[in-house]
């Protein structure tokens, strides 16, 4: 699905990883030209205090509404 998305191009799948390189959280956002939606995210549950998922949550809106402008 993840692959049909991007190459589509109607979203993406953003990861926030620690300093170490682990996996801290990901999210999946699709978007048309009129809206974007966060359709899938996950936190590791060892880096849910790290708030790589609010950050992820946080970073959406501006990337949503540049590639929404885009369109």
């Amino acid at each position: 699905m993840l692959a049909m998305i991007e190459e589509k191009g109607i979203g993406e799948m953003r990861i926030a990883s620690t300093p170490s390189g682990e996996i801290a959280a990901a999210e999946v956002t699709v978007w048309d030209a009129k809206m974007a939606h966060s359709w899938s995210a996950a936190a590791a549950p060892e880096h849910l205090s790290t708030g790589a998922a609010s950050l992820l949550c946080y970073d959406s809106l501006p990337r949503s509404k540049s590639v929404i402008s885009e369109q």
